[in-house]
């Protein structure tokens, strides 16, 4: 999204990665290959990587699905990974190829999607490529129905009775609206229009709809769709209408690019980079992202050691962090779902009568977590438990007590996580943990790091899916806050520590902000 004077820059470029080997690791360097694909035309690009073939295993993820998917596709003669634009925005897309030997190969993707520029607005609003439709429900509200519009940021449906005028009924942006504000025996007409690439396009057609009972089973009762109005031709001419207000013109150019590495599930911070010339959100002009009637709201404001601050200024709003190019904003969704976030700027009026004016919006897509940590789980017992597994020399897992089980369990959690640290001696550092966007900000039983709290997380839920009774346990260590799992079997208390006392960091990379 890249909105400047309320007009946006479009551009489709596609970063292509290839790979030159680390010295000793077996894993892919990059080097730079520019793509550009005219959504118009092709809004996918499909890639025949030589890796491919020879992979054992390929994975591929993209950091914003909902701005540029990736799939892997195999078929007997041929191997291949398609990305396709959904819309337009910034996406990283990774693609990993696991050969034999251990060796890897990394190819990244930096997808911007936008519009081709021949469908850019010259004066006249293009034509709304769709049908609009409507229909009474079981309890007679009037259920509207239109079609997708590529790119399109949101909707507006506007409505009006035989007699009145037209009013906006709702900013949508689904392609389904019920409207449940209709009143008991009157003829309703509607229209809908779509904002693309900073711009509205023309209305629809116009649908006519009578309403004859409210609150009870209508099928076959209320008549459907009536043909729509024939525009009237004016006999006089028609009146100059009033002027429109001038609409708000931004500021200042704002950008944003997600920079998690992983995927986005609740109560997970999302980090975003706010590329703007605004200089500071605190003087004339104020910044504000957050919700629009969405769960999504400010925090955690962390300092993350892979990003390069600068001198910080003070501002007028929470958890933004000054950097080169613009600024770090950290906000965290608190329910699943795909969350429309806005930038606003502050309009100043008369008599300090200010209005927050909306200049851009863009989708989160934030995925279940409390799916996602039990398919971890469950993956996690099904490995100690098969007849194979004894890597701790308890034995198989039909003859083992309760006890061992949970002994299993911790001893598996300890051994194949790591825990978020400068040093990597093993020894107790407190509050010495760190945070990384491109390593652990994120899910931690995707990102393989986690601290005390979350191993004992992991640890009860596992103990929970084989009917252990288990709750996390606080306690203390060496003067700070502690957390384990506390067990009752038999009638028994138990206590198991699961945190993984190795692991850290040796070393790490700014994140390039400059290619974004």
């Amino acid at each position: 999204m890249n909105m400047k004077n309320g007009k946006r820059t479009i551009i489709f470029t596609i970063l292509l990665l290839s790979v030159a080997l680390y010295a000793g690791t077996g894993t892919a360097l990059a080097k730079t290959k520019t793509v550009k694909v005219d959504m118009a035309n092709k809004a996918s690009k499909t890639m025949r990587l030589a890796a491919l073939s020879k992979a054992k295993k390929v994975r591929v993820k993209s950091s914003k699905s909902s701005v540029a998917k990736v799939k892997y596709k195999k078929t007997k003669k041929n191997r291949r990974i398609v990305i396709t634009g959904k819309k337009p925005g910034t996406a990283m897309v990774t693609v990993r190829c696991y050969l034999k030997g251990g060796k890897k190969k990394v190819y990244k993707y930096k997808v911007k999607v936008t519009k081709s520029s021949k469908t850019r607005q010259t004066g006249k609003k293009t034509a709304f490529a769709g049908t609009l439709k409507a229909s009474l429900n079981d309890a007679g509200y009037v259920k509207l129905q239109y079609s997708k519009i590529a790119g399109a940021e949101h909707y507006v449906v506007q409505r009006k009775t035989e007699t009145g005028e037209w009013k906006k009924l709702k900013t949508a942006w689904k392609t389904t609206l019920t409207d449940q504000t209709v009143k008991a025996d009157t003829v309703y007409e509607y229209r809908v229009q779509a904002r693309v690439s900073g711009t509205y396009t023309q209305y629809s057609n116009v649908v006519r709809i009578a309403v004859g009972k409210i609150g009870s089973n209508n099928v076959g009762g209320n008549p459907s769709q009536l043909p729509s109005p024939e525009p009237a031709v004016p006999s006089v001419p028609t009146p100059k209408p009033s002027p429109e207000p001038t609409p708000y013109q931004a500021k200042y150019s704002y950008e944003v690019s997600v920079l998690n590495q992983f995927t986005i599930y609740e109560d997970v911070p999302i980090v975003l980079y706010v590329k703007t010339d605004n200089p500071n959100p605190n003087d004339e002009v104020y910044v504000s992202i957050g919700a629009y009637e969405e769960k999504v709201t400010g925090g955690p404001d962390y300092d993350y050691e892979d990003i390069e601050y600068l001198d910080q200024e003070e501002t007028n709003t929470t958890f933004f962090n000054k950097v080169k190019g613009g600024w770090i904003y950290t906000c965290i969704a608190k329910e699943p779902g795909t969350h429309t976030v806005s930038i606003q700027e502050l309009e100043e009026g008369k008599n300090n009568n200010n209005t927050w004016r909306t200049v851009d919006t863009f989708q989160i897509e934030v995925k279940d977590g409390a799916a996602g940590k039990k398919s971890f789980c469950e993956k996690v017992i099904q490995t100690v438990s098969s007849e194979d597994y004894n890597e701790d020399g308890l034995g198989k897992w039909g003859s083992l007590s309760a006890q061992q089980k949970m002994e299993r369990l911790e001893g598996y959690i300890r051994d194949n996580m790591n825990y978020p640290r400068i040093d990597t001696n093993g020894s107790y550092l407190g509050y010495n943990t760190i945070w990384i966007v491109q390593e652990n900000v994120g899910a931690d039983w995707e990102t393989g790091f986690t601290d005390c709290g979350g191993a004992a997380e992991l640890l009860r839920d596992m103990a929970k899916m084989l009917g252990i009774e288990a709750y996390t346990w606080m306690t203390q260590l060496n003067g700070a806050i502690h957390i384990v799992v506390r067990t009752v079997i038999d009638g028994q208390e138990y206590y198991y520590d699961a945190t993984p006392w190795e692991g850290g960091y040796k070393n790490w990379d700014y994140i390039r902000l400059d290619k974004y």
